[in-house]
């Protein structure tokens, strides 16, 4: 799937958070962010999100494939680490990531894309790990709606702990989104 790259169009603007995400900091007050092991954000976008779980003393990582937006990271954030690469070809080691956090990937995939992020989220989640996965509801330039079923099809042998719909604060207003907490289950 080609994207046009909405950091470098100004798009970004639509859905920014200039602070950490609504459902981050509710996962961090939860006690659902491990303390140890690596927090990999998907499309870590500016790097708001691993700058706020740096600074609560988790070990980070970001991913993102706009080069636009990795730019403006690592100048933003210069000792954090973001790496370029795809939510389906993720530049990270098989079992070596605690926790997988997602605010805006996902729902771009078609159904095929979907099925390979949820297979590769699998391969780089240690045992135990989770994803934190916000995912819009459909909007203009998302491939495949998403909705509760669609979820539960592609992430089939996970565990839903959480799933619910949740109307979040962005900076110019409010994303309708499910908000949904998995974690894959041993084969």
């Amino acid at each position: 799937m080609t994207q046009a790259d909405q950091y470098a169009d100004g798009t970004h603007v639509m859905w920014l958070c200039s602070g950490p995400t609504p459902e981050l900091v509710d996962a961090i007050a939860d006690g659902v962010v491990p303390e140890d092991g690596i927090v990999a954000d998907l499309g870590c976008g500016i790097g708001n999100d691993i700058s706020y779980l740096a600074s609560h003393g988790r070990s980070v990582v970001g991913v993102e494939l706009s080069e636009t937006a990795l730019r403006l990271a690592r100048q933003r954030h210069p000792r954090l680490p973001v790496l370029l690469g795809d939510v389906r070809r993720l530049p990270l080691a098989s079992g070596g990531v605690a926790m997988l956090l997602d605010r805006g990937c996902f729902h771009y995939q078609d159904v095929a894309g979907m099925r390979q992020y949820a297979a590769e989220a699998a391969r780089v989640l240690r045992l135990g790990g989770r994803l934190l996965l916000r995912a819009c509801l459909p909007h203009g330039d998302a491939p495949a709606p998403v909705r509760e079923d669609l979820l539960l099809e592609v992430f089939a042998g996970w565990a839903v702990e959480r799933m619910e719909r949740q109307s979040l604060a962005v900076d110019r207003g409010t994303l309708d989104a499910i908000v949904t907490l998995l974690t894959p289950t041993p084969a």
